[in-house]
């Protein structure tokens, strides 16, 4: 695994991907119960703010949240996106920043920060 996403200003889940912590996430909920989970993950992240959620269609919502930096107070935009799919949803994530070349792998942590909460949520669905 190479560290470019240290000099880079965002980040983002895909499914090939040799970094574990940026892979799509599957999981067998249906894509309301992961709605109600993403609404509980927020609130438990720290200077996180939700600004949207848009219902694309039946099968996908879109999350936008804010997510300022502790000490510059720099803001990182948040997409999550929920998707049907077979057995269940998958869960893509982006992350980047408004200003900046280099982030010095913030991004990253923000989608695994998220990641980590909601697998702590969902242990309790």
């Amino acid at each position: 695994m190479t560290l470019d996403w240290l000099t880079k200003n965002s980040a983002f889940t895909q499914g090939a991907t040799t970094d574990q912590a940026l892979r799509t996430r599957f999981y067998p909920f249906r894509v309301e119960v992961l709605s109600a989970a993403v609404e509980h993950v927020h609130k438990r992240l720290p200077r996180w703010e939700k600004k949207s959620e848009t219902y694309i269609n039946s099968n996908r919502i879109l999350f936008i949240f804010e997510r300022k930096t502790r000490l510059f107070k720099f803001i990182d935009d948040v997409e999550i996106t929920l998707s049907k799919c077979p057995y269940g949803t998958n869960m893509d994530a982006k992350s980047s920043s408004r200003i900046g070349k280099g982030d010095l792998g913030q991004n990253r942590r923000n989608i695994v920060e998220f990641f980590e909460i909601l697998n702590i949520e969902l242990k309790n669905v």
